[in-house]
């Protein structure tokens, strides 16, 4: 919650995005304690799910650009993980950085690669008008809860910052 205060007070951080945030995904499982379930690897385009149609309607009607996940990692140790996926025909991909090293300090940060199988908000991609990415932010579960929101407030308003400058120059590259 943080972030959404952050980009409200700082609306130029985020000019010309149309930014949507839902809190949690897995609502089922949080309020009503349901075993969980595998909602970030479901095809968004096939889950019977209620959390994920209505996220599929949302992103086909938004058109969304991008998604970004945030997690709480169990047993990871001190480090955050972080993510950057596209789909393949996408101008993201694979030469695009949408986020780097710099944009992350003074957290530590490991950088996963590799095509994990395309489940989650990208599997509906091919429908939707623009190849959107997928930022996933894994924040260690044993961090405080202010080093918690610090580095994810930090990390994503930098994130922002230089998605929207990459749309507002990339087509120049």
């Amino acid at each position: 919650l943080a972030t959404i205060e952050d980009l409200a007070e700082h609306a130029d951080d985020a000019h010309g995005l149309h930014l949507t945030f839902f809190p949690l995904v897995n609502a089922a499982g949080f309020f009503l304690g349901a075993p969980p379930r595998p909602l970030a690897s479901e095809h968004w385009g096939r889950s019977a799910a209620p959390e994920l149609q209505l996220l599929e309607r949302e992103a086909r009607a938004g058109a969304y650009h991008g998604f970004v996940r945030v997690e709480t990692a169990h047993g990871q140790g001190d480090e955050l993980s972080l993510r950057v996926r596209a789909p393949a025909d996408s101008p993201l991909a694979p030469d695009v950085e949408l986020i780097s090293s710099e944009d992350t300090e003074p957290y530590p940060v490991r950088f996963e690669t590799g095509r994990p199988p395309l489940g989650g908000p990208l599997s509906i991609a091919d429908d939707l008008p623009h190849g959107p990415f997928e930022l996933t932010l894994r924040v260690p579960a044993a961090w405080p809860v202010e080093r918690y929101r610090d580095a994810v407030r930090a990390i994503l308003a930098r994130f922002v910052r230089r998605y929207r400058a990459f749309q507002a120059y990339g087509q120049h590259l």
